[in-house]
């Protein structure tokens, strides 16, 4: 397995899920973060990313006829090692 150190890393998955494995995952995630950090796995590439205590969380939800999404957004900068947000 691989563990990504670059400054500059990215991780992108996609996946039909039922909604019992979404709520589990985000239950996972939300234990996880709690240590200020959390880690991404696909097949032998792990990207792991430190959070800091400041952190911007920005949510978009929307509602149509025959579709919806909720999307979560958590974001940060870490500047000349200050924890800054947006």
């Amino acid at each position: 397995m691989t563990e990504k150190t670059s400054k500059k890393t990215k991780f992108s998955h996609k996946q039909e899920e039922s909604i019992d494995a979404v709520v589990n995952y985000l239950d996972h995630v939300n234990q996880v973060m709690k240590n200020r950090q959390i880690s991404f796995q696909h097949e032998d590439e792990l990207v792991t990313f430190d959070i800091p205590d400041a952190v911007k969380l920005k949510i978009k939800a929307k509602n149509e006829e025959n579709s919806g999404s909720v999307k979560f957004e958590i974001s940060w900068k870490n500047i000349m090692g200050k924890e800054m947000t947006d």
